[in-house]
């Protein structure tokens, strides 16, 4: 929520009522459910010393289901009233006017094809593709559990970086949207953590392996 009235600080200003009623002004951000229920993960982990790594990727399909069905919530009722829609600037330079974008129908068309294509991962085992057994290293013969959901969480902020470009009256500092911040700092901590799980240098030695097990992958499935 706080994240919500951050992005949208013009709309909730200093005015606490407005902050606490879910009714009259609501909107959540789904950026703070996922940082939040990510901390609390970690923390419950850590403390059984279990590899959250292997649950964070078998959440991914969940996440999708359950963010499909805010979507279509905040389509119905909307919860991102705070924001209007504008055209794209490419649009204006055309010399369209602005007019109110479904910003939700492209979340959700986005989504549906996340689904796909996470179901087409998990049906190949992709953390067993992306391991090449080594004889030198016994450590890399591990599966490389986290990369699923690393790649959810990079589309996830690609997807914002993108689709909330149609969004208006957000709050701006030194005109710099506050989702624009976000998305990209997300993005950028996505991609370094994906590079310390699969580095460059690991898919350049490996990427003939790689290739030709997601191709019998795709065979058996």
């Amino acid at each position: 929520r706080l994240v919500f009235i951050a992005e949208h600080f013009n709309v909730y200003s200093e005015d606490i009522f407005r902050w606490i009623h879910f009714i009259r002004f609501p909107g959540i951000a789904s950026k703070g459910l996922i940082f939040g229920g990510l901390l609390a993960s970690i923390l419950y982990f850590r403390r059984r010393k279990q590899n959250i790594w292997i649950y964070l990727d078998l959440a991914v399909l969940p996440l999708l289901y359950v963010w499909f069905l805010a979507q279509t919530a905040c389509m119905i009722n909307g919860c991102v009233e705070a924001s209007g829609f504008k055209m794209p600037a490419g649009f204006v330079l055309l010399g369209f006017k602005d007019m109110v974008r479904p910003v939700n129908l492209y979340y959700l068309m986005t989504i549906l094809f996340q689904i796909y294509i996470f179901k087409y991962l998990k049906k190949i085992k992709f953390e067993d593709v992306l391991t090449i057994k080594s004889d030198d290293d016994k450590s890399r013969n591990k599966p490389r559990h986290g990369i699923v959901f690393l790649i959810f969480i990079i589309l996830y902020f690609i997807s914002g970086l993108i689709l909330e470009n149609f969004l208006a009256n957000t709050l701006y500092l030194m005109n710099v949207s506050l989702k624009l911040v976000f998305n990209l700092a997300g993005l950028l901590i996505s991609l370094f953590l994906l590079n310390q799980k699969l580095s460059i240098k690991y898919l350049r030695e490996n990427y003939r392996q790689i290739i030709d097990k997601l191709k019998k992958g795709t065979k058996d499935v």
